[in-house]
């Protein structure tokens, strides 16, 4: 009887012993697999990372976050060429006005200085700032050169008061422009300047606002006169 107790002792102690081999072995091959897993894991990550950076970069030529620097060749280039196009044109339009600036004052002539009477001074100012209101000194200077031309004309009345109120000739004493505008320093310059002999319109009798004016009346102009040249949105003509 002794002898069956302690075989039996024996035997569940050896699987006692086995059965916590089967758990060390079943806990170590769990942790196993799970570092196994972790690896295959941030492997992937990794990849993936890769592949992100990889298609980013190929978009741009290095984009990063963060403290990196992102650099777009791609836009830098397209803006160099922007402001290349406009430093061109701004160069352009300044060449431009340069050279109507220079031929307006290649055209200046001085005459005689003229002395009117304070009536005809007051009328001469009036027209002038209601032909050229808000426009420059040359403008208005154009314009009272345009009366005096006129006046010295033969085709034309022989006063000032008289050219300027000749039937349908300037609309502003036809709409009532003529009686309401307030004279500006500009428009009292360049009409002393004009008085004092000094003609920037090549001698024009007529001028005209294109976009403004009745199209039969420019249609007139196109055919019957010689058109000069064209300021401060008005277009200037005499007698061929």
């Amino acid at each position: 009887m002794s002898n069956q107790t302690h075989l039996r002792n024996k035997m569940e102690y050896c699987f006692r012993k086995l059965y916590r081999m089967l758990v060390i072995l079943f806990v170590l091959g769990s942790l196993g697999l799970v570092v196994l897993l972790k690896g295959q894991q941030q492997e992937e990550i990794k990849v993936t990372l890769n592949t992100r950076t990889s298609m980013m970069t190929s978009k741009c030529p290095l984009v990063t976050v963060g403290k990196l620097h992102c650099k777009l060749a791609s836009s830098r280039s397209n803006n160099v060429a922007s402001n290349k196009a406009k430093k061109q044109k701004n160069t352009s339009v300044n060449k431009k006005k340069a050279m109507k600036k220079k031929a307006v004052k290649k055209n200046v002539v001085t005459g005689k200085k003229l002395s009117v009477s304070k009536k005809e001074y007051e009328i001469l100012l009036r027209i002038v700032e209601a032909e050229t209101t808000g426009g420059d000194v040359t403008s208005k200077l154009m314009v009272a050169n345009v009366v005096l031309n006129r006046v010295k004309h033969p085709k034309f009345p022989n006063t000032i008061e008289k050219v300027v109120f000749q039937k349908n000739q300037f609309s502003p004493t036809i709409d009532g422009r003529y009686y309401s505008v307030s004279i500006t320093k500009e428009t009292k310059e360049g009409v002393k300047r004009a008085l004092d002999g000094e003609d920037q319109s090549q001698g024009a009798l007529f001028f005209s606002a294109r976009d403004k004016a009745d199209p039969d009346c420019m249609k007139w102009f196109d055919q019957n006169l010689k058109r000069l040249f064209e300021y401060g949105g008005h277009e200037y003509f005499t007698f061929p």
